[in-house]
């Protein structure tokens, strides 16, 4: 027989055993810096996330910012570990959130520390501020359906003290580390559609730049006949939104894209496609067509006449 001690041992590791597997949830928090903060200082607010038990790869952080001691100066995705962004970081001072949405591809983010964004904030007078998610954050986990992960979101306190006589307010410089980094090599790509832009071709184009963001894309185009020079200088260059419709709706053309992201480094992505025969060249068809058919009616009724009268003269001699 099993001693009490062994028993009771033994009944412990089966419930252990039979309690189902809790899945840890992915977290939310704020880095904030480790200095003491004053009055007038500019800083910077870290949003950082840990992945749970399953990697994440679509996010969205909202953040309340309650004004009086805050200011917010601006929300950036600087070296985010998320890659696409549907929309740029924003905040809205009528609600007092700063919000960030993005998402990365396959296998997603399983790491700690991961940055989604940053705020940088002022501290217009002394006293205490508390930082903390709203509800609408959520983590969407890599596993093929988007499952909603669990998510823990942690708030924070910040507290800003009374700037001593003589200090000067500490001021961060977002580009201390410049960004020197263009945006991703991309192609864009010509398409056509009868329900669209009236059929005309168009491109559509988009990159993703993981330092300071897209800021705007420009697109040429190049007509080629014969001989083609690739002088960039010699380019017609417009601001553009994908999908943008072309000029060149014929023959064979090149397009020029340029992608600026907000510290000025670009990337060029090029595509060059044959859009069919030019509209002259079909009306020309169109016409040689039409006298092709009326020189083949004219021939056929010159033969049925032929045949009518060879008929004609078979049958007088037959009667005669």
């Amino acid at each position: 027989m099993f001693s009490k001690k062994t028993f009771l041992t033994i009944l412990s590791c089966l419930i252990f055993i039979s309690l189902p597997t809790l899945a840890r949830a992915s977290l939310f928090r704020f880095v904030l810096p480790e200095r003491k903060l004053y009055a007038g200082d500019t800083f910077l607010i870290r949003i950082v996330a840990d992945a749970g038990e399953k990697a994440f790869n679509v996010t969205r952080a909202d953040v309340n910012i309650p004004q009086g001691i805050l200011e917010v100066k601006g929300v950036y995705k600087s070296d985010s570990v998320l890659r696409y962004w549907p929309d740029e970081p924003s905040y809205s001072k009528e609600l007092n959130m700063a919000s960030f949405a993005g998402g990365l591809p396959t296998p997603g983010f399983a790491g700690k520390d991961g940055l989604v964004g940053l705020i940088k904030a002022k501290a217009v007078k002394e006293g205490a501020v508390q930082l903390s998610f709203r509800k609408t954050s959520l983590a969407l986990l890599d596993d093929g359906f988007g499952t909603k992960d669990e998510l823990e979101l942690k708030d924070a306190n910040i507290s800003i003290n009374k700037a001593p006589k003589g200090y000067v307010p500490y001021d961060v410089d977002l580009l201390s580390a410049k960004d020197n980094i263009p945006p991703e090599n991309f192609t864009p790509v010509i398409a056509k559609s009868p329900w669209l832009y009236g059929g005309k071709y168009f491109a559509v184009f988009e990159t993703a730049d993981s330092g300071s963001g897209i800021d705007h894309y420009e697109i040429a185009e190049q007509k080629i006949s014969g001989s083609i020079t690739n002088n960039e200088s010699k380019l017609e260059w417009r601001k553009a939104k994908s999908p943008a419709v072309l000029i060149n709706q014929s023959g064979r053309v090149k397009v020029y894209v340029k992608a600026f992201d907000k510290a000025g480094n670009l990337t060029i992505g090029t595509t060059e496609e044959n859009l069919g025969i030019p509209q002259t060249w079909w009306i020309i068809l169109a016409v040689l067509i039409v006298l092709l058919s009326i020189f083949v009616y004219w021939a056929c009724r010159r033969y049925r006449k032929h045949k009518n009268l060879e008929s004609r003269i078979q049958n007088q001699g037959l009667g005669n």
